[in-house]
């Protein structure tokens, strides 16, 4: 007799996964999103062209299967793209039962004896409900349930690696080699579409040859089943060979891309992590792999006895562990694939192997307490009758009510992202910029992918989308030519650059093209360097970028005109906001990421009026903040004016925070924030933060110096001084410690002096050098200001009292060496040079002057070899290679003068006289 002979059997082989797919279908079609979610918009921006800009190839096999979306209408495509979703996790859950279903239940002694069906499998009328129990506890499963109703690519992974699985229990079952052939052929094409699969190749391997024993290693079997894996893994082809036609690289290089993403993401992924999964899910298959022996060689009955309790206890304990995993506690796969921190990790697979475990250790229980006839002398004692039909009518109604936990547990979640909240995210967007236009820049890829989405479906987008964090890459650049070809243009193209591009370069590019469209950033920004040339000016949940005026540090506060604006907009939204709130608390759903960006968006409206005096409006907004995300960190403290969590204190990420959750209103934080912002050499960011503090903390005297520090830096000297002159002036300057005084002084005269107000910076350290003579800091004040008046006795004067107090300082044996070089005095300042070297050997500023003293003495091999050193010091600053075009360019060597020069050009101030000198040299140097 055949397996699928018995009526029972051939039910739950051949009729019921087909009622698991139709049943999982019509649930997932009926919770299925209607567009876009945050988990499935890159696939879908990818499929149908929404993202043309990013690196991230399309997995070869899904590009295939999701071609005809590209032919459909932006407005239904997504909404069609989910329902595939929603069939592919269908199938995978009847792919499930049937598996489930070839699960061979003769492991143990017990088994053997109630189940003689050949194969072992499950032949008893209810053997449907260990396939209805497994496919309820993944179908349910809040990470299978959010991927099957949403095209995030996962389903097709999923069912892959479903089929592979059935694959080797078919061929178990039949041994119909031709399941072997098909196990290869889908392994490979899984391979090319799903890193994972390369992670699973010594288990699968492992699999095979404990299923084929000794003939596994015959050459002729090892041959046929690499020749039915190639043609799946020939996948690896197709992006490549699609992407070089269309002018995105060449074939090889998008080739070595692919291959290279896939080696990434395996590598990226702690390996704790699969660790502690495989302990999760192999314990469980393990127990169920192996054949146990009918005597476990126990001859007294109290001992067999105990043996066949613990037995029981192990199984019952696995499949309880096995339930309990689907409902994603610590050590689910869920929760391991969120502390990767990458959020489209699901480990899905993981998920699908424990829904194995339950479907085969509830069959195990029916078959052991199933009710056997009484045959002989053999009777069933009372307790043993009841405890059998109490044990089988648990794993009956197993799956119900795992299903009900379950679905009240993660209905919620799925609702939250049935809520169109992206939809209607991307309209406010859409709503708050001009109609033509504009450049609209985030580093965030998903808020450009939902305009994308928006202005798709609308039939034009009328704006320049960019991807601050592409720009400065020749690559991307080049797309941007390609995708906006009236409107941007390839400036690497043809021009030897550095790639990437520096920032400075980067800046003057958007700098060029704001001269002509408006610039708005589509989230509060934080970190960014073209904030140092603009400020953002709310609008709604955009943000328009206004140019800094000359010599201005800071950003006007808002006006009467732009909070009237702007609080009218997030009235208008109050329905909106209250539509939200009930999923504020469910970390996964898309309305609660939606949440998150309307929660910065209000905190930093919030700071915008709290800045401006009006308190009480801002405290509203900071309760709707928390309101939209309750783990706004920052809105909590901006709410109760001081810090709440000493957890967080202790590793503080300010500018992910700022980019994340908006500003602070605590002025100690708003200090902090502004020390690391000007670290990055963000200046006029700093200076907006330390602006709040030190209006708030008149009286701290280290907010004052840092921010006229930073003013200073920023190019704003007269700023700086009406900080400074106040305190110089006040009764309690006398007060403070000589090296405050000291340092006060310094920033007044630096400033004056940039204000070329010299005579008064002189003044003010002659002054303070009669008051303070043990101080260093007149004489070097002084020997700036010298310098910059070009009177070089007085200042050689002054390094000498100063090279008195410390004869073997570097730097100061460096100024001197640099005043004979300003005097064209080349012998005296290469001794005094030499022996700065020795003294600081890796001191960039002291290797420019001996470089520049070299080369003035024609010494052109000793000037390169310290330019070239210079230029590895200092990674971010191009001035070396200016002299190293003038060295190239005396010794003939064209081809490296234009590149030397070209790099120095990137980075320079086009007016400034060693860039004429530059751009001259190329003009003659390629014949222009």
């Amino acid at each position: 007799m055949t397996v699928t002979e018995k009526p029972a059997l051939k039910f739950s082989l051949k009729i019921f996964p087909w009622l698991i797919v139709l049943a999982a279908l019509a649930v997932y079609l009926a919770t299925a999103n209607r567009w876009v979610t945050f988990g499935s918009l890159p696939v879908v921006g990818k499929v149908l062209g929404w993202d043309w800009w990013s690196s991230q190839v399309t997995p070869p096999l899904l590009y295939l299967i999701t071609l005809p979306f590209t032919w459909m209408p932006a407005t239904s495509a997504p909404a069609l793209m989910n329902a595939l979703a929603a069939v592919l996790g269908a199938l995978t859950l009847g792919t499930l039962a049937r598996t489930v279903a070839l699960l061979p239940q003769d492991r143990t002694r017990e088994q053997r004896q109630k189940e003689r069906t050949a194969g072992g499998l499950l032949s008893i009328p209810t053997n449907w409900i260990p396939p209805l129990f497994a496919a309820a506890a993944l179908g349910f499963q809040m990470t299978f349930w959010e991927h099957a109703t949403a095209a995030t690519g996962e389903m097709l992974n999923l069912l892959l690696f479903a089929h592979l699985i059935r694959c080797l229990l078919e061929y178990r079952q039949d041994q119909k080699e031709s399941w072997l052939w098909q196990f290869s052929f889908v392994y490979g094409l899984a391979t090319t579409n799903n890193w994972a699969m390369i992670g699973f190749f010594p288990f699968f391997l492992i699999v095979l040859v404990w299923i084929r024993g000794k003939s596994f290693f015959k050459l002729k079997f090892l041959g046929k089943l690499a020749a039915f894996g190639l043609p799946g893994l020939l996948l690896y082809l197709v992006m490549p060979a699609i992407e070089s036609s269309r002018g995105n690289g060449d074939f090889l290089t998008l080739l070595r891309e692919q291959l290279g993403q896939q080696k990434l993401t395996l590598n990226s992924i702690p390996k704790w992590i699969p660790l502690i999964l495989s302990f999760v899910v192999f314990f469980p298959l393990i127990s169920m792999g192996i054949r146990w022996p009918s005597n476990m060689g126990e001859a007294n009955p109290i001992a067999a006895f105990l043996t066949l309790l613990m037995f029981y206890l192990i199984h019952a304990v696995f499949l309880g562990f096995s339930i309990w995993v689907m409902f994603d506690p610590t050590y689910s796969p869920r929760t391991m694939a969120l502390l990767t921190g990458n959020p489209f990790l699901t480990f899905l697979t993981f998920n699908y192997l424990i829904a194995l475990s339950i479907g085969y250790y509830s069959g195990y229980f029916l078959v052991i307490f199933r009710q056997s006839e009484q045959r002989g002398w053999k009777r069933q004692s009372g307790l043993s009758t009841v405890l059998s039909w109490l044990i089988t009518i648990i794993v009956w109604i197993g799956p119900v009510v795992m299903a009900g936990f379950l679905v009240h547990r993660n209905l919620p979640t799925i609702r939250g992202n049935n809520t169109a909240a992206f939809k209607e995210y991307s309209q406010r967007m859409a709503s708050q910029l001009p109609e033509t236009g504009a450049i609209l820049l985030s580093e965030e890829p998903h808020l450009i992918l939902l305009l994308e989405a928006h202005y798709a479906a609308a039939g034009k987008n009328p704006h320049l989308l960019l991807d601050t964090r592409y720009l400065p890459e020749a690559r991307y650049q080049a797309k941007l030519a390609k995708h906006y070809p009236d409107r941007w243009t390839d400036f690497v193209k043809g021009k030897s650059l550095p790639d990437p591009l520096p920032r400075p370069l980067v800046a003057q590019l958007i700098n060029q093209h704001a001269r002509s469209n408006q610039l708005y950033y589509l989230h509060p920004a934080g970190g960014p360097h073209i904030l140092e040339m603009y400020h953002q000016q709310p609008r709604g949940v955009v943000y328009e970028l206004t140019a800094y005026r000359p010599n201005e540090a800071i950003a006007p506060p808002a006006s009467a005109e732009e909070q009237k604006l702007n609080n009218s907009f997030w009235e208008e939204q109050r329905d909106f906001l209250n539509q939200l709130q009930p999923f504020s608390h469910q970390p996964y759903s898309d309305a609660a990421v939606v949440g998150r960006y309307l929660s910065r968006s209000l905190n930093k409206w919030g700071v915008a009026l709290h800045q401006t005096g009006n308190t009480n409006a801002a405290a509203k907004f900071f309760d709707d903040a928390l309101m939209m995300n309750p783990q706004n960190v920052v809105a909590t403290i901006n709410k109760h004016g001081k810090e709440e969590n000493p957890e967080w204190t202790q590793d503080r990420r300010w500018i992910v925070l700022l980019r994340e959750h908006g500003p602070f209103c605590v002025p100690e934080l708003r200090a902090e924030l502004a020390q690391s912002l000007a670290t990055h050499g963000l200046l006029r960011q700093s200076a907006e933060q330390f602006e709040y503090a030190v209006r708030a903390k008149p009286g701290q005297i280290s907010y004052l110096l840092a921010y006229s520090e930073v003013l200073l830096q920023a190019q704003a000297p007269q700023h700086a001084l009406s900080l400074l002159e106040p305190v110089r002036r006040s009764a309690d300057f006398a007060k403070l410690p000589v090296p405050t005084q000291v340092e006060i002084i310094r920033h007044e005269s630096r400033a004056h002096l940039s204000l070329k107000n010299i005579r008064r910076a002189e003044e003010i350290l002659l002054a303070a050098r009669q008051q303070y003579p043990k101080e260093d800091m007149p004489l070097a004040g002084l020997l700036t200001v010298y310098l910059a008046e070009k009177k070089f006795s007085q200042a050689l004067a002054i390094v000498d009292q100063q090279l008195a107090l410390s004869p073997d300082k570097p730097v100061t044996l460096m100024n001197k060496g640099a005043i004979y070089l300003e005097m064209a005095d080349n012998p005296k300042a290469l001794a005094l040079l030499e022996q700065a070297v020795k003294l600081s050997p890796e001191n960039p500023a002291i290797l420019m002057n001996y470089a520049l003293a070299k080369l003035r003495s024609d010494d052109l091999a000793a000037a390169e070899t310290n330019y070239r050193k210079v230029a590895t010091l200092l990674t971010n600053n191009h001035a070396p290679y200016f002299y190293l075009g003038e060295i190239a360019f005396r010794q003939k060597k064209n081809d490296e003068a234009i590149r030397h020069y070209e790099k120095f050009l990137a980075t320079a101030n086009p007016a400034s006289a060693d860039a004429r000198q530059a751009q001259q040299r190329l003009k003659d140097l390629k014949g222009g």
